[in-house]
């Protein structure tokens, strides 16, 4: 009757790497390789076992997650591959802005927009400050010099 010797956590990440090579169809010196990993001890049959076990263990959780993900990255996909919709609002939005740095250099002054708004006549004169003008604030009569 012989002892199972235990097995180290060496000697399981040493299975889980082989298991892992093993299932993409390795090159026959690969396969020799771990032929001769799996007879060099009993605890390495063993770990092999125990990764084994753990493959076969997650294969349904993993497909069920594969299948639940599937839908997620289908959508997302499908919206990659659409044309990107086409917005009207951007020509008009680079049209205004446009015509607001074009009035801006030529002269144009926003804040006497409810001025204007509210006047029956405008003229293309500037409004000047009484003081600066020499002109009475009140009744626009020239200014007497005292």
């Amino acid at each position: 009757m012989s002892v199972e010797q235990p097995i180290t956590a060496a000697q399981s990440q040493a299975a889980l790497r082989w298991l892992g090579r093993i299932q993409q169809q390795p090159a026959q010196a690969e396969g020799a390789a771990f032929k001769r990993w799996l007879l060099e001890s009993p605890a390495h049959r063993q770990a092999y076992a125990e990764a084994q076990a753990l493959w076969r263990l997650s294969e349904a959780p993993a497909a069920r997650l594969a299948a639940e993900e599937h839908q997620g990255l289908q959508t997302y996909l499908e919206a990659m591959r659409r044309p990107e919709r086409k917005r009207p609002w951007r020509g008009l939005a680079v049209a205004a802005s446009l015509v607001l740095a074009l009035g801006f250099a030529a002269g144009w002054q926003p804040q006497f927009w409810l001025q204007d708004l509210r006047a029956d006549y405008t003229s293309g004169a500037q409004w000047i400050s009484p003081r600066a003008s020499g002109v009475c604030g009140c009744c626009a009569a020239p200014r007497s010099s005292r």
